[in-house]
């Protein structure tokens, strides 16, 4: 099949919106969303990029239009255990706390 996808959306008469989503190569994806409301003008995009390092683990990141960057990272420890942590940070703010987390998944270990 192909290696992108693209959609759009309207949400009621005021906005619209698209995303579009391609995989680069087995290891790589990057995919973007923006959002255009005409009543107000108001805008937002983001666009973002995920990479597997190998079969357990995934880094990913994302940017959107009031400048906040986020990364975050996904490792299956072994079957059943998954852990992944996150930070987000605003660049128009950097005297502003990030934003961390930490998740630990503990799902069926058969």
């Amino acid at each position: 099949g192909p290696d992108y996808s693209i959609a759009g959306s309207l949400q009621g008469t005021d906005t619209v919106s698209a995303t579009a989503y391609k995989t680069l190569d087995a290891d790589t994806k990057v995919a973007a969303k923006g959002s255009y409301n005409f009543q107000t003008k108001g805008h937002n995009f983001m666009a973002g990029v995920s990479h597997s390092l190998d079969d357990s683990s995934t880094v990913s990141g994302r940017i959107d239009a009031s400048g906040t960057v986020g990364v975050a990272v996904h490792h299956k420890v072994r079957a059943g255990v998954e852990v992944s942590a996150g930070a987000d940070v605003n660049l128009n703010d950097l005297g502003a706390k990030p934003k961390m987390g930490v998740q630990v998944h503990l799902g069926s270990m058969i």
